[in-house]
C-alpha cells in the first residue's frame, strides 16, 4: 500500500528500501509497482530492477516495449525501458527485439530513433545470439536497419 501512497516521497522511500532487500523478494513487488506508476516512480523502479539479469523482468519490459502506445510515453521512460531491458534481458528476449528492429515504416523519424535504441539494447545484451542478430541486420536490404545494426556493432566493438 505504501507503493501507492499519494505522496511521491513515500513511494521513492519504498523503492529505495526495496533496493536493499533480497532481489527474489523485492522483484515481484517492484514489478507490480510499474502498473500505473508515474514517470518518476516508473524510472526509479526500473533502476532498482536493473541490478541483475532476470527473464521475468525482461519479459515484462519487453511487453512495455512492444506496447502500441510505447512511443507516446515520456522520453525518460522509454530510455529507462531500453536500458533496463539491456541490463536484465538475455537470449529469450532477442526474437522480440529483432522483430522490433525490423518493424515500422520507412520514413518515420520516431521509428529511426527507436530502431537505433533497440539495436544498442541488443548490442548491450552481449550474447553470441545478439551479435548474430546485429550482423544479420547489418546485411539487411533496408538501409535504416543496416545502419542501426552497423552502428550498434561498432559501439559494441568499442566497448570490448
Amino acid at each position: 500500500t505504501a507503493m501507492r501512497h499519494p505522496e511521491p516521497r513515500v513511494r521513492q522511500e519504498v523503492i529505495a528500501a526495496l533496493g536493499q532487500a533480497a532481489p527474489e523478494q523485492a522483484r515481484p513487488l517492484l514489478l507490480d509497482a510499474l502498473d500505473g506508476a508515474d514517470a518518476r516512480t516508473f524510472c526509479s523502479v526500473l533502476h532498482q530492477l536493473s541490478v541483475a539479469r532476470d527473464e521475468r523482468t525482461a519479459g515484462v519490459l519487453g511487453r512495455h516495449l512492444l506496447d502500441p502506445l510505447f512511443e507516446q510515453r515520456p522520453l525518460e521512460v522509454r530510455r529507462a525501458i531500453y536500458s533496463a531491458l539491456a541490463a536484465t534481458g538475455g537470449d529469450a528476449i532477442i526474437p522480440d527485439l529483432e522483430q522490433e528492429l525490423h518493424k515500422g515504416n520507412w520514413f518515420s523519424r520516431y521509428q529511426e530513433a527507436h530502431r537505433q535504441a533497440v539495436a544498442r539494447c541488443i548490442a548491450r545484451l552481449g550474447t553470441p545470439l545478439a551479435r548474430a542478430v546485429l550482423e544479420r541486420g547489418a546485411r539487411s536490404k533496408r538501409a535504416p536497419v543496416r545502419k542501426a545494426c552497423a552502428d550498434a556493432l561498432a559501439g559494441a566493438d568499442d566497448h570490448e
